[in-house]
């Protein structure tokens, strides 16, 4: 884990740095070929609201990016700048995010991957997320979220 690094949502204020390295990550003929067939967009969207950050000495290195209803969240993105690779930024954001999610009542976390990205299946799949059946190429993975906290009976898988 990196010293300095902190973990929180995204605000307006990081609008163009964040905007910056969402593109750096995802700008490439794999990732808008995947995102467009699958969500109908080149690059996920960034909704300030439903958005982790990680800073480390006051630069945005990563980010994860979701969507949600009322019980269902729905991972669209996460991205590390690559000079922060392997240092557990990711699994930072993920742990952070999660909490967040579980504290405002959510219940289900899904995420869809495609099956070429073995290191996101992977990094998913540290993280509790399970591989469900699918009736298309991409991966659907979902992490269920529930315990005291949000008042019901279940697992956290």
């Amino acid at each position: 884990m990196l010293s300095q690094l902190t973990i929180g949502p995204a605000s307006s204020s990081n609008q163009l740095p964040l905007g910056d390295l969402i593109r750096e990550v995802f700008d490439t003929p794999e990732f808008r070929t995947f995102f467009a067939s699958y969500r109908g967009y080149a690059i996920p969207p960034l909704c300030f609201a439903d958005a982790t950050v990680a800073t480390h000495r006051n630069q945005i290195v990563g980010f994860m990016l979701w969507s949600r209803d009322e019980f269902l969240g729905v991972i669209s993105g996460v991205g590390v700048r690559a000079s922060h690779r392997r240092f557990g930024v990711a699994s930072a954001m993920m742990a952070s995010t999660l909490e967040r999610l579980r504290d405002e009542g959510l219940r289900v976390v899904d995420v869809v991957c495609d099956p070429g990205m073995t290191g996101c299946i992977g990094f998913f799949e540290k993280h509790k997320f399970r591989s469900l059946p699918y009736g298309g190429p991409p991966v659907l993975m979902t992490r269920r979220l529930v315990g005291s906290r949000v008042g019901g009976e279940g697992f956290d898988a």
